[in-house]
């Protein structure tokens, strides 16, 4: 089997989404993988964490609404796996066979670093400063797109990323808090001659809820950026359910 950690980040009084994704990789994960299933779980409900102590999961219980970001940087330390596999709480994997379908092409792109539903952001301009003052930024020019400076990029909710490459960029970017970092990844990895394997069979992502960080501008669109968010490892959990 191909070996992956999956990490998710769920927060709030969301219950139907957390177990929705929950009852997912319980249900169509192969059995080995279920070891290496890591939740941040943001000021969520008690019936949440109830629920994740009958798995087998790792549990980030964090008593701050710590940003997505940070939290992923927190949770990489732990990765132990050839692939990373990151899912958003508002995703859902809706086909049965989605396991054997995604190794399978795993194993038959044996190129692939990075692998996800494609997006397209035609216009980046804005961003190249902040771009540009990236750690891996490379001096690539950016891609034009519709003649403008553009990105193809794997939709946040989730994505594949093999852990070889996360370690060359560092990522995520220690300046990143909540927004804006699904173009960015791609843009790294861009920086480093990877480029984006589209498929994602059998997962809808974005299940609509009125959720934290929409009225926050994604990073490098200007104006004040906050300094790099430190979490308190008093106010953090870490355990196993089971």
């Amino acid at each position: 089997m191909i070996g992956f950690n999956t990490f998710i980040l769920m927060y709030g009084d969301f219950p139907h989404l957390h177990n929705a994704i929950l009852d997912d990789v319980l249900t169509k994960f192969p059995q080995e993988a279920l070891p290496y299933v890591n939740v941040w779980c943001n000021q969520v409900c008690a019936s949440t964490i109830e629920r994740l102590k009958k798995t087998p999961f790792r549990a980030y219980e964090s008593l701050d609404n710590v940003p997505k970001y940070p939290a992923m940087r927190r949770m990489f330390k732990d990765i132990d796996r050839q692939w990373i596999l990151w899912l958003d709480d508002d995703t859902r994997i809706n086909a049965q066979d989605w396991w054997p379908k995604t190794e399978e092409y795993i194993r038959g792109h044996p190129e692939a670093v990075y692998i996800g539903e494609c997006w397209t952001c035609p216009d980046v301009s804005w961003r190249q400063e902040f771009i540009k003052d990236a750690p891996w930024y490379m001096g690539k020019p950016p891609q034009i797109i519709k003649g403008k400076p553009g990105v193809e990029f794997a939709i946040g909710g989730y994505w594949w990323l093999k852990t070889e490459a996360r370690g060359l960029i560092n990522w995520p970017d220690p300046r990143l808090r909540h927004c804006g970092g699904d173009t960015l990844l791609a843009e790294a990895l861009r920086q480093h001659g990877f480029r984006l394997n589209k498929f994602n069979y059998g997962v809808a992502t974005q299940q609509r809820e009125k959720r934290r960080g929409l009225t926050e501008k994604p990073a490098g669109m200007g104006g004040y950026l906050p300094p790099p968010t430190v979490i308190d490892e008093a106010r953090l959990k870490i355990w196993r359910g089971g």
